[in-house]
């Protein structure tokens, strides 16, 4: 989170208008590193589902970065009634 998307200003930026919350993936950052395979992939994607459930949010604007492109895009094909829109910034091919 701190080096693509705080230090770069992304978050100050779209705070000015946006209540932002960041999620630091599982296996990444300061984030827990699971050993276990069964904790990454799916559990992922359902990681962005309990934050919105947490803070109350029913819809939102999804950001995904890289990998975070990636589940980004599986979370919106998912539960697309839960996203306004979707900006997926480098993803790869799947």
């Amino acid at each position: 989170v701190e080096v693509s998307w705080t230090g770069t200003g992304v978050i100050d930026a779209l705070s000015a208008h946006h209540r932002v919350i960041a999620i630091d993936c599982r296996g990444h950052g300061r984030s827990g590193k699971p050993a276990g395979a069964e904790s990454y992939g799916a559990e992922m994607v359902r990681d962005i589902e309990r934050v919105l459930d947490d803070a109350g949010i029913e819809r939102a604007h999804i950001v995904g970065h890289s990998m975070g492109a990636m589940i980004a895009l599986r979370f919106v094909a998912d539960h697309p009634h839960r996203a306004s829109s979707v900006v997926l910034v480098g993803a790869g091919a799947a």
